[in-house]
């Protein structure tokens, strides 16, 4: 049931026409967890930003970032949590990933 009060309860958060925002390679990896990459809906945010980042599109991305992090780490040898969030960006960027 939607009141007059509802909108008060709830603030909205929302980004100014034309802006966007990012998703950082630190939101899914695990602090606690060697080689552990976390994709989708799982991935560490704030309850505001998770609400734009949980839809099935970001979702896609998310994904599609965490696979490409976890070749790079094995091609790198290094812990994804130690990856470079460049080379990552870059080959993304190279398998036409728009960023």
């Amino acid at each position: 049931m939607k009141t007059k009060y509802m909108a008060q309860l709830v603030p909205s958060v929302f980004l100014p026409k034309d802006e966007y925002y990012d998703i950082p390679y630190g939101t899914m990896v695990s602090k606690d967890i060697d080689n552990l990459i976390i994709s989708g809906r799982c991935i560490s945010a704030s309850f505001e930003a998770i609400g734009s980042a949980r839809v099935i599109g970001t979702c896609f991305a998310i994904g599609e970032a965490a696979g490409t992090a976890a070749a790079l780490s094995l091609q790198e040898k290094v812990n994804p949590a130690n990856l470079d969030s460049i080379k990552l960006q870059n080959q993304l960027r190279k398998n036409g990933v728009p960023l």
